[in-house]
């Protein structure tokens, strides 16, 4: 069985009638031998043709939906959806978060990466950009500050929170109907393990200052945070019929 070195050079053609020549079953001894080989030597060159495409850098495009370019940024296939995001984020500034990439009309997933996505060379991805809702400073545990963007999810029939560092602000209602609005990891929002500060509040969006770390053992005998609203309550409480709700309570 000849190589499509041999056929033809490397065309595609003579790739593609070589690849097909190994899909076949064939019955002289002579010639499974040989497609034997071809199975084994591509298989072992597949492989290594991944780990070039893995290390492989790609010049990917970025645009907002405005049209604006936002530059050209060097990839790689295994890169993470989510950490493509954060990469944008430093072109971008803090106050303003890439909540959504789209690439040929469909939006990537966080999980995705880049090479599942079908991202080569040259590809232009748009960018959805999300304005912070509250800018958060002043708080004795360093990573509780910074900029809040509203997420796609709510508890307690209120809009939820995330910064950057994996830091959640939420609306959090006891068993006994006490309300809460709590600074906490991302994770499990039910024990206290992962509070930092919270104050006792039935206002549908977090109080600006006033915050305690009365039961938040992350957050003991720091100084307190204060919120400034970046945007109107009005802009933030739009579309909450549309976000998906979480309902938890306290033992």
């Amino acid at each position: 069985m000849a190589g499509p070195e041999e056929e033809g050079g490397l065309s595609l053609e003579a790739v593609e009638h070589w690849l097909q020549d190994l899909l076949q079953p064939h019955c002289c001894p002579k010639k499974r031998r040989q497609v034997h080989a071809g199975r084994t030597l591509l298989l072992e060159y597949a492989d290594r043709i991944r780990a070039a495409e893995a290390e492989e850098e790609l010049n990917v495009n970025f645009i907002m939906l405005s049209g604006e370019a936002l530059g050209e940024q060097r990839l790689n296939r295994p890169m993470l959806v989510s950490d493509v995001k954060k990469h944008l984020q430093t072109l971008l500034g803090e106050e303003r978060w890439p909540s959504k990439l789209v690439f040929e009309g469909a939006i990537l997933d966080d999980q995705q990466t880049v090479g599942s996505a079908g991202i080569t060379f040259d590809s232009t991805v748009q960018v959805i950009l999300q304005p912070a809702a509250y800018l958060v400073e002043k708080a004795g545990v360093g990573i509780v500050n910074g900029y809040y963007f509203k997420s796609s999810r709510r508890m307690n029939d209120a809009a939820m929170f995330t910064n950057t560092k994996g830091i959640m602000l939420f609306r959090y209602v006891m068993r006994r109907g006490t309300p809460y609005w709590y600074f906490s990891n991302a994770g499990d929002l039910t024990t206290k393990h992962g509070d930092y500060y919270r104050i006792r509040s039935t206002d549908a969006l977090p109080p600006t200052e006033g915050w305690t770390t009365d039961d938040c053992p992350r957050g003991e005998d720091t100084s307190l945070p204060t919120l400034r609203a970046l945007l109107e309550p009005e802009v933030i409480l739009e579309d909450e019929g549309q976000s998906s709700s979480d309902t938890t309570s306290d033992a």
